[in-house]
């Protein structure tokens, strides 16, 4: 989903993602040396991010893990 957020700034937030074979992502944690520091734009690119679906396997692994990565244009 499109983060809608009400933060003062803008920035890059990466957020590591663990993801189970149906698509649904078990756990979001912000790497926070690669995003700006500011705990607004952390908590709305978690949210978006445990609300991501991917598509289902079967035969994947338990957990995947991967990243997204959010830019918030100030608004």
């Amino acid at each position: 989903p499109i983060p809608v957020f009400k933060c003062e700034f803008g920035g890059k937030v990466v957020v590591e993602i663990w993801v189970n074979p149906k698509g649904v992502v078990q756990k979001a944690v912000v790497l926070e040396e690669q995003s700006e520091a500011d705990d607004c734009l952390w908590r709305v690119a978690a949210d978006a991010a445990g609300r991501s679906r991917f598509n289902v396997k079967p035969d994947a692994p338990a957990m995947q893990k991967g990243t997204i990565t959010y830019h918030f244009v100030k608004q």
